[in-house]
């Protein structure tokens, strides 16, 4: 039988509105006993570790995302070469950040993954602007714009690196990646630009999946779109049981 840890290192990845699959990862995790003590994310694996870092419980997150208020402060961005653009300055954001404005001032250790794409490499920021960060890493274009911060511009994560365990592995913790983006064969049909964003999401992530402790996620996740809020909740209850279900292996001596 193994032991369940008592401290975790935790990886998000990015997946839109699938990040709900993570807040369920984090209220079993609550509910175990196991305590993170570092995060690192992408897109919105990055954006979910920050409100968990400021606080914010993820029943309360799941009510944030659900509501009318953040959805208003997603508008169409025709005219500024995206889809969308999310406005970060909105109140809705007041109560998520919960009065913190800089990375390096959260309680926990976290890392936000983002794509410099002047030098076309992953940059995993510890430091800087929350509002900044989150729509640099959220700048999945062509749906939602890229972000210049002190004059360079910057990507979303998922470009580079999808599953940003590499600044976790400095620490002595064992590590829990959540990926949002299973191996299927169906996964990324629907269009060439669709196909074409899940090859390069599935490309830089095999590698760290192998190199973490344990690997969440769950065949079905495929069903569900990037970018429908209509499913958050079969969402976040999915993650919560994959959750369980790793850790009981775990304690009954059945993980692989």
């Amino acid at each position: 039988m193994g032991t369940i840890p008592k401290e975790i290192g935790l990886c998000l990845s990015g997946g839109a509105a699938r990040g709900a699959y993570h807040l369920g990862v984090l209220k079993a995790l609550g509910e175990l006993g196991i305590g993170v003590r570092a995060i690192s994310g992408s897109s919105i694996g990055a954006a979910i570790g920050v409100g968990y870092a400021c606080g914010n419980a993820p029943e309360a997150m799941l009510a944030f995302f659900k509501s009318r208020a953040f959805r208003k402060s997603i508008a169409w961005n025709f005219w500024g070469g995206s889809v969308w653009k999310i406005d970060a300055t909105h109140p809705i954001f007041e109560g998520f950040f919960q009065g913190y404005t800089r990375l390096e001032d959260l309680p926990l250790p976290l890392y936000v993954s983002v794509c410099d794409l002047q030098k076309g490499e992953a940059v995993y920021a510890q430091r800087g602007d929350l509002r900044q960060l989150l729509e640099a890493t959220c700048a999945l274009a062509p749906f939602f714009p890229f972000r210049s911060i002190t004059g360079r511009w910057y990507g979303d994560g998922g470009f580079v690196d999808n599953l940003p365990l590499h600044p976790l592995k400095q620490s002595d913790l064992p590590l829990v990646a959540v990926n949002l983006h299973p191996r299927v064969k169906h996964e990324g049909s629907g269009g060439l630009l669709r196909r074409a964003l899940f090859l390069c999401w599935h490309a830089n992530v095999h590698i760290q999946e192998k190199e973490a402790t344990w690997l969440i996620t769950s065949p079905e996740l495929s069903r569900f779109s990037l970018f429908s809020f209509s499913s958050l909740d079969v969402l976040m209850e999915m993650g919560y049981v994959a959750c369980l279900e790793t850790f009981d292996k775990l304690a009954s001596g059945n993980a692989v």
